[in-house]
């Protein structure tokens, strides 16, 4: 049986996540008005699964730029 290691990089996605999740709320107030991020989590989802798709999209770009 393989034994799982745990990198310092697998334990950055809470972070990186709440520091989203943060981010999403400010700028979604900012442009909708305060207390609209609570009222629409579906917006809130939306918005981190934009910051992932960047995330991913540049993950793959440095790794092609690498080749």
């Amino acid at each position: 049986m393989a034994s799982t290691v745990i990198t310092p990089l697998a334990l950055q996605p809470p972070e990186a996540v709440q520091a989203y999740i943060r981010a999403g709320i400010v700028a979604i107030d900012a442009e909708l008005g305060l207390g609209y991020a609570k009222a629409n989590p579906q917006l809130l989802g939306a918005f981190l699964q934009a910051c992932t798709t960047f995330y991913e999209a540049e993950v793959l770009k440095q790794a092609g730029d690498e080749v």
